[in-house]
């Protein structure tokens, strides 16, 4: 047998993680040597695709995925991760929007500055605990979450408006809450399916610096990247960004601002991620 095709198999499986490779990667290479022509010296392009994509799936955890409930599951891990991470970019937001508006030497008010600065904190602090599987006291601060802007000493009189807007958050939240402290933790590498969605998150800052021509596509560039990888490699991701895109839905009718402009973009876009990343999470992975 080809010494050097047995090299190029070997490099081909190291797109699995050394800890697969350990266990498996000698069964590997010996089937794969055993299939191989006598006088191959490459691997066949369709299979060394295959064995890159599926290396691929066993980095995001996807073979650990034991049915098409435990991948909704982690995609709600993510989610309330993700939600979190919104939060923390709308305050940016917002005090970025509040600075521009102010006269020339004038800095934002510190009720406004107080507030947003509670609420990143607040909103840190629960991402962090889910990350590591906090669960009950993650969900209980993600419920503070919303409240820090509107009670004193940061907030005004209530009203309306902010019942519905904390309402719109706690129900999500409540909603996810559910299945994610009946089922115990897990070792499962969820947390890889927050790389992609946290990306979009990210690009959607340069609209705000003004990043010119980049601030434009860097957005919709990692949507079609995280489709694409939910549909050849981990469907969670897609599911994952497809709910927050539709969970965000009811804040931005509320808020009444120009962002309601965008309800239908994320309508659209987040029914098509969920509808990728459900269809191939049932076809994936066995039931």
């Amino acid at each position: 047998m080809s010494a050097a095709l047995q090299r190029r198999y070997q490099r081909l499986l190291l797109a699995y993680p050394r800890a697969y490779r350990h266990r498996r990667g000698d069964e590997l290479l010996g089937t794969l040597m055993e299939l191989s022509r006598p006088d191959q010296r490459w691997p066949a392009p369709r299979q060394a695709g295959a064995l890159l994509l599926a290396g691929l799936r066993v980095r995001a955890g996807v073979d650990q995925l034991l049915s098409p409930a435990q991948a909704w599951l982690d995609s709600a891990r993510a989610l309330l991760v993700l939600m979190l991470t919104l939060q923390i970019v709308t305050q940016i937001w917002l005090l970025e929007i509040a600075r521009g508006d102010l006269p020339a030497g004038e800095s934002v008010g510190w009720r406004l500055m107080g507030g947003s600065a509670v609420t990143v904190l607040v909103a840190g602090l629960a991402l962090l605990l889910l990350l590591f599987a906090r669960y009950r006291l993650g969900i209980a601060l993600a419920l503070l979450t919303p409240l820090p802007p509107l009670i004193p000493p940061f907030g005004h009189t209530w009203d309306n408006l902010y019942v519905f807007q904390v309402a719109c958050w706690w129900l999500p939240v409540l909603v996810l809450a559910a299945p994610l402290l009946r089922r115990p933790a897990t070792s499962r590498p969820w947390r890889s399916s927050l790389v992609i969605p946290v990306l979009v998150l990210a690009s959607t800052l340069l609209l705000w610096t003004g990043q010119g021509v980049a601030s434009l596509v860097a957005a919709p560039v990692m949507v079609v990247v995280c489709l694409v990888w939910a549909a050849v490699i981990d469907p969670r991701p897609a599911i994952a960004l497809g709910l927050l895109m539709l969970t965000a839905i009811p804040q931005l009718v509320i808020s009444a601002s120009g962002l309601i402009l965008v309800v239908p973009v994320f309508l659209v876009v987040g029914t098509a991620l969920l509808a990728t990343g459900a269809t191939r999470a049932h076809r994936r992975i066995p039931a």
